[in-house]
């Protein structure tokens, strides 16, 4: 009886901690795409300096996130983000019109990446 209370209380254990990294990674996205939202609005008002500091934020928050991100969620889903916010402020600084589709592109993945991790019954059986 004492290995079927333990293998529940894992199980239990497991659940919660899937259940928080999906609400965390649901949560940090949805941020992160508001934000490059402000910046793609403030693109099509020609806000140059507000998207740079914008840019920056959102580069700060993807770090943040990809910080405790590479430990819970598949690395390759996180390489590419990578790599895109890793140009968004260049791009920003400069005024380049790649900045447009950089973020859109990112917003994408994020979009991506949040549903991958929603826990739905599809992609848990």
């Amino acid at each position: 009886m004492t290995r079927v209370k333990v293998s529940i209380g894992i199980l239990a254990m497991l659940l919660g901690i899937s259940i928080f990294t999906s609400l965390w990674v649901n949560i940090s996205c949805e941020k992160m795409l508001r934000e490059a939202d402000c910046i793609m609005e403030l693109w099509d008002m020609g806000e140059q300096e507000e998207i740079t500091g914008r840019a920056r934020k959102l580069e700060g928050d993807w770090e943040k996130f990809r910080r405790f991100a590479a430990v819970l969620v598949n690395n390759g889903r996180l390489l590419e983000i990578d790599r895109i916010s890793s140009r968004i402020v260049h791009l920003a600084e400069s005024g380049d019109d790649g900045v447009a589709a950089d973020i859109s592109e990112m917003c994408h993945m994020l979009g991506a990446l949040k549903k991958s991790e929603t826990p739905l019954p599809g992609s848990i059986l």
